[in-house]
């Protein structure tokens, strides 16, 4: 679900806007300056049909459903395995995002004899501008299909093959470069601020357990960050009273 831009408004009684507004736009730059490029930590698995799989991006919670066109007899979720995103020919090369920051976990999507599924990935707070990389670890070709209305850029794509955005923003990609290697993928970035992403995948192949992989990056703010910009803010509060 794509949620509108927030737009921060400053609050003040007369003869103290400035006072407000210059702190005010003093903290966002801190916490625009202090922001880090990190990708989600997967921390659980749940192997059982449709199952469900979690993890961390910074201090936002990650989980992701997987639902599919056979329930119960698809297995397709709640796995995640060890990948190296600094390999990757679909994620190294993406302008703006190198191996700093990015944790070596892809979550699977494993379809079983499913011939589609949803995944939903939700978050704990919105994030903005997130990038998904993808892995191939066998040759597979599939598709995804986004929302229709979401704003969609693929960045790389490691098959030196234009990948298709086609009619209502479903992407086709035809890996030929996997063969069971960390070595193939591609990456694509959603514009605007999201608490859910939702898409579907097509069964071309038949996904297996480990034939795809993926993970969202996007920056997000450091601890040390929050804890400085909730104090700040209480500062504030109270001086605002006195």
């Amino acid at each position: 679900m794509k949620r509108p831009p927030i737009i921060p408004v400053f609050l003040s009684h007369s003869g103290t806007r400035s006072s407000w507004l210059i702190p005010a736009v003093w903290f966002s730059l801190i916490v625009s300056s202090q922001a880090a490029l990190m990708s989600v930590a997967w921390d659980s698995s749940d192997t059982s049909a449709d199952g469900q799989i979690s993890g961390q991006l910074g201090n936002i919670s990650v989980s992701v459903n997987n639902q599919s066109n056979m329930d119960p007899a698809a297995r397709n979720g709640g796995l995640y395995f060890s990948t190296d995103w600094s390999t990757n020919l679909g994620s190294n090369n993406v302008p703006g995002i190198d191996g700093a920051g990015i944790t070596n976990d892809a979550a699977s999507l494993d379809m079983g004899g499913a011939s589609y599924q949803t995944t939903t990935i939700t978050f704990s707070e919105a994030v903005v501008n997130p990038t998904i990389l993808i892995n191939f670890v066998d040759d597979k070709s599939h598709q995804w299909l986004f929302d229709s209305l979401m704003p969609l850029l693929i960045l790389h794509d490691s098959n030196q093959v234009n990948p298709l955005i086609q009619a209502g923003n479903q992407v086709f990609i035809n890996a030929s470069e996997g063969n069971n290697t960390a070595n193939s993928g591609f990456a694509i970035q959603l514009t605007g601020s999201f608490d859910s992403i939702s898409f579907d995948s097509s069964n071309y192949d038949y996904l297996t357990p480990h034939s795809v992989g993926f993970t969202i990056v996007a920056q997000v703010p450091e601890p040390a960050t929050i804890s400085l910009l909730a104090l700040s803010s209480a500062g504030l509060f109270r001086r605002r009273r006195s």
